[in-house]
Parts: C-alpha cells; sequence; structure tokens
C-alpha cells in the first residue's frame, strides 16, 4: 500500500536505556567530584596543569570549554610577573609608609606630612598601577589555588580596607596638617597585614 509502519519501541528497553543514562550522569557527576579535588572545589568544576577545564552539566546534555592558560607558554613569565608584583608592592606601600613615619614624627622632620606625600604620590601611584596589573596575571595562572588559598584571601580583604582608607582618612588626615598618628598606626598595620598576608600563601 505504500504505507510505512511506525516501529513501535519496546517499553522495556526504553527504561533500560533511560536507567543506564542516569547512572552515567551520576557516575561522571561523582568522578568530577572525587578526581582529585580533596572536595574542595564544586563537582562542575576541575582544575588542569595546562589550563582551565569547566564543564557545565545540564538536564540533557553535557558541554566542555577547555581554555589554554597563556601564562603556561613559557616557565618565566610567572617569575618575571612576580618580580614586577613585588615592586610595585614596594613602591606601594614603601612611600605610603615613609608619609606615616612623617606623621608619627620617626622620619623626614624637614618636610611636612602634606608636602612628603605630594612627593610621594607619583611613586604610589605607578607602584598601585604595577600591582594591579601584575596581580590579576598572578592569580590567573593558577586561580584555583589561591581562591582557595586563606592567606590570600586575608591579604585581598585588607588590600581593600588598606587602599579605601589610604584613599579617604589617610589623606585628609594629612590635608587637615593635624599629627594623626593614630591614623599613621592603622595605616602601617593595614599594609603590614597585606605584606604578611601575601607571605602566607605558600605556607597555608
Amino acid at each position: 500500500m505504500g504505507c510505512h509502519r511506525k516501529q513501535k519501541t519496546n517499553p522495556g528497553v526504553s527504561n533500560v536505556l533511560r536507567r543506564l543514562a542516569k547512572r552515567t550522569l551520576y557516575l561522571a557527576k561523582r568522578t568530577l567530584y572525587n578526581a582529585d579535588l580533596h572536595g574542595r572545589i564544586p563537582w562542575y568544576e576541575l582544575r588542569s596543569s595546562h589550563g582551565i577545564v569547566i564543564r557545565f552539566l545540564g538536564r540533557s546534555h553535557t558541554s566542555m570549554l577547555i581554555m589554554e592558560n597563556p601564562l603556561d607558554s613559557s616557565p618565566m613569565i610567572f617569575p618575571v610577573l612576580e618580580c614586577f608584583h613585588i615592586i610595585g608592592m614596594a613602591l606601594l606601600v614603601g612611600t605610603i609608609a615613609l608619609v606615616d613615619f612623617r606623621m608619627l614624627g620617626w622620619a623626614m622632620r624637614n618636610q611636612t606630612a602634606a608636602e612628603l606625600a605630594d612627593d610621594m604620590k607619583p611613586w604610589t601611584h605607578v607602584g598601585l598601577a604595577v600591582m594591579l596589573l601584575s596581580g590579576p596575571m598572578l592569580f590567573l595562572s593558577d586561580w584555583d589555588m589561591y581562591w582557595y588559598n586563606s592567606g590570600w584571601r586575608v591579604k585581598m580583604v585588607l588590600l581593600l580596607l588598606a587602599l579605601a582608607f589610604n584613599f579617604t582618612v589617610h589623606r585628609k588626615a594629612i590635608a587637615s596638617g593635624s599629627p594623626g598618628k593614630g591614623v599613621a598606626l592603622t595605616s602601617l598595620l593595614l599594609w603590614a597585614g597585606v605584606i604578611a598576608g601575601g607571605i602566607f600563601i605558600a605556607f597555608v
């Protein structure tokens, strides 16, 4: 008759295939969670030594995105970035600390704190720029190690507090011409905490 009969799928086979698919997806999730992650990273993230591998497990399909990390192209990139980061941090913290020492009356007494801050401002900004440019690149070189590192988290929190303090309370105290010893001590403690957090990244 020219009519094509539709072949009916055996319900028993469909159920078996459905259960097998669910079981496979479940095992894939468990494998991603347990494979060299120690329970710290959710099952949809997996670290790769040659880049970043991110798996998105949806309802009906699994997709994979692999991005090669350009910082792994040469063994010299990370140490060079680290040197620039340290230089930027030294310029930033060093110039601010000199102003704090002047506010405490420990150094540079031939200038006022406002005059010294004006002289140091270009170097402070250069140090801040170098640090902010090199820092994110260092973070991307091993993002999951830094993200789950308590030393790095402490450093980031104190860095935000120190920068906010420096560009608000610290500057107002300098402009007012008051001794501001409490402000200077707070500034020094915040920046010391930033440095300590950076040092302890390698130990925690």
